[in-house]
């Protein structure tokens, strides 16, 4: 889901639940920004987006990862994920760590993805 914000847009928003010990879970929003060709991931933009969600009077959430996935070639995808935030200390990031990075090679190759 594509959410336009005054302050920026999230090309996509996702909840995830994470099992924090057996039987509990935890819900996180994920949010993403999509590259294409040249375009390239701007660190100040990640960070708009990930603040924004604990900006959104429905987002009850206490933890946001922001990641941003990049073509890298035909059927490849350039995923990475940066260190979550957290709603309690979110205003004051002014920079993130990446906490992963990853290239995955569709196969086969799916037309329409990075062509």
């Amino acid at each position: 889901m594509n959410v336009k914000l005054s302050g920026t847009e999230i090309d996509a928003l996702f909840l995830a639940h994470e099992e924090i010990e057996p039987g509990k879970y935890e819900e996180i929003i994920i949010t993403c920004e999509a590259k294409v060709g040249s375009e390239d991931i701007v660190e100040d933009q990640i960070i708009r987006q990930a603040k924004a969600p604990f900006k959104m009077r429905q987002i009850t959430q206490t933890r946001v990862i922001p990641i941003a996935v990049k073509c890298a070639g035909a059927s490849t995808i350039f995923v990475i994920e940066f260190e979550e935030l957290q709603k309690d200390s979110y205003k004051d990031v002014v920079s993130l760590a990446v906490a992963s990075e990853s290239l995955f090679e569709i196969k086969p190759p799916v037309p329409g993805i990075c062509s």
